[in-house]
C-alpha cells in the first residue's frame, strides 16, 4: 500500500519531469538522426518518361476500340503523373472528384488585362497550361497544373468514362472500374510502378521534399517562397507586401517553368540553380520542343490508327479469298 501511495506521489509531481521531458527528448534525438533519402533526379526523369510513353500506348488503344484495362491503365499512370509532376500529396489527387476535373474548371488563360504582366514566353507557357484547383489539407483549395499531355490524358478519361461502366453515381474521377465507389489509391500506384521500374525512394513526400532542396539552390525572394507554399498547400506567414498575378495566371506562367524543368532531370539543375521565377531562362525552343512533343503524339496516334484500319483490310481480304 505505502508502493502505491509513494508511485501516485511520483506520478502526479514527477511524471512530466522524469518520464515526459526523456520520451520527447529521446523522439526529437530519433528525428535528427532519422535518414531522409530523396529520389535521384535521373529516376525521376526515368518515370516521367515511362509515364509518357505508356499513357501515350493507352491513348491509342481507346482511341481504336475501348479497352477497360487500357482505361484502367491510363487512370493509374494519369494519377501518377499528376502527382509526379504537381509534387502534391498522393491522397489530395486520389480522392478529387470529377467536378473539380470537368472541362469547365480546367481553364486556360483568358484575362486580356494580365496578360502585359508577362514576359513572351510566359504568355505563350500560360496559354498552354490548364490549371484546376483541388480540395487540399484542411479544405484548402491547391491547384493542379496540365501539360497539353496531361489535358489530353484528362479528356480521353473523360469521354471514355461511361464506357468503363463507371455510373454518374461515382464521385471520384480516379475511380476503380472493377469498383467505382472507390478510388484508385495513390501511394499504391505509385509504389507498383517504381517497382515495375525498379527505381526507389519515391513516394509523393520525398517529391515534396527534393523539390523543397531544389528550391534551397535558387534565389527566391520571401514574395515568390510564399507564392510556391501556397501552390504546393502549405501554410507560410509571410507578409504580403506586393502586387502579384491572379493565381491561375501566376501558377501556369512561372510555376510551370519550374515543374517542367524538375521532370526533365539532373542536366536541368544548373538553369533553375541561384534564379528566381523571373529569372529562370525558359526559352520559346523549350515551349516548341513541349509542343513538338504534343504534335509528335497525336501523330503517332494517328498512324497508329491507319495501321489498325490496314490490318483489318487486309485480315477482310484474306477471308474474302478463302470464302
Amino acid at each position: 500500500m505505502e508502493q502505491l501511495q509513494y508511485f501516485q506521489i511520483l506520478y502526479e509531481k514527477d511524471y512530466s519531469h522524469q518520464i515526459n521531458n526523456h520520451a520527447r527528448q529521446t523522439l526529437r534525438e530519433n528525428k535528427w538522426n532519422k535518414k531522409c533519402t530523396l529520389p535521384e533526379a535521373s529516376d525521376i526523369a526515368r518515370l516521367v518518361t515511362y509515364l509518357e510513353t505508356n499513357e501515350a500506348k493507352c491513348i491509342a488503344r481507346l482511341d481504336t476500340q475501348f479497352d477497360a484495362d487500357a482505361y484502367q491503365e491510363l487512370s493509374t499512370l494519369f494519377l501518377v503523373h499528376l502527382i509526379v509532376f504537381n509534387r502534391k500529396r498522393a491522397g489530395e489527387v486520389s480522392k478529387v472528384t470529377t467536378d473539380f476535373m470537368s472541362q469547365e474548371n480546367r481553364n486556360q488563360m483568358d484575362e486580356e488585362s494580365n496578360k502585359h504582366t508577362l514576359n513572351a514566353v510566359e504568355r505563350k507557357l500560360a496559354e498552354l497550361m490548364n490549371r484546376v484547383e483541388i480540395r487540399g489539407k484542411k479544405n484548402k483549395g491547391v491547384p493542379l497544373l496540365l501539360t497539353p499531355h496531361l489535358n489530353k490524358c484528362c479528356n480521353i478519361l473523360s469521354k471514355n468514362r461511361q464506357n468503363a461502366g463507371i455510373p454518374s453515381s461515382s464521385k471520384y474521377f480516379f475511380a476503380k472500374v472493377s469498383n467505382p465507389e472507390v478510388h484508385i489509391r495513390g501511394a499504391d500506384a505509385i509504389r507498383q510502378i517504381c517497382q515495375r521500374l525498379k527505381v526507389k525512394n519515391i513516394t509523393s513526400t520525398s517529391l515534396r521534399k527534393h523539390l523543397a532542396t531544389m528550391v534551397q539552390i535558387m534565389s527566391l525572394p520571401n514574395n515568390e517562397l510564399d507564392r510556391l507554399a501556397e501552390f504546393m498547400g502549405h501554410s507560410l506567414d509571410v507578409h504580403r507586401n506586393f502586387y502579384r498575378l491572379k493565381n491561375d495566371i501566376q501558377d501556369r506562367a512561372k510555376m510551370a517553368k519550374l515543374f517542367l524543368f524538375l521532370s526533365k532531370g539532373s542536366k536541368y539543375i544548373d538553369k533553375i540553380k541561384n534564379k528566381t521565377f523571373d529569372n529562370i531562362d525558359f526559352t520559346h525552343e523549350m515551349i516548341g520542343e513541349l509542343v513538338k512533343d504534343e504534335e509528335q503524339e497525336e501523330e503517332s496516334d494517328e498512324d497508329d490508327r491507319e495501321e489498325s484500319n490496314k490490318d483489318e483490310r487486309e485480315d477482310e481480304s484474306d477471308e474474302e479469298n478463302k470464302i
